[in-house]
């Protein structure tokens, strides 16, 4: 086998960077989805006036663990969206 051969089977140098910036970020990703889980779960331990002390409802908790995602990106959008309607509603005149 000639070294030409060799080399046409191997990546060019240049996309070796970037192959392993994607297995980063991907274990990133995973290492972030596992943490949030755990979260979720301690989330799904408390009671309804622990919640309400944090500003979560028992309603919110349920909703965002429903489906595959990440549950804690989706709890900080609900709560996001419901605080920006209270905001709204205060500023009516």
């Amino acid at each position: 086998m000639s070294t030409l051969d060799q080399s046409a089977t191997m990546l060019p140098a240049a996309f070796r960077p970037a192959i392993w910036e994607r297995v980063a970020g991907r274990g990133v990703a995973v290492m972030r989805f596992l943490r949030n889980r755990s979260a979720f779960v301690r989330l799904n331990e408390m009671t309804d006036k622990q919640l309400k002390d944090i500003g979560l409802r028992r309603y919110d908790v349920l909703e965002a663990g429903h489906g595959f995602g990440d549950p804690i990106t989706r709890l900080t959008m609900i709560v996001d969206e419901r605080q920006s309607g209270e905001a709204a509603a205060r500023h009516v005149v």
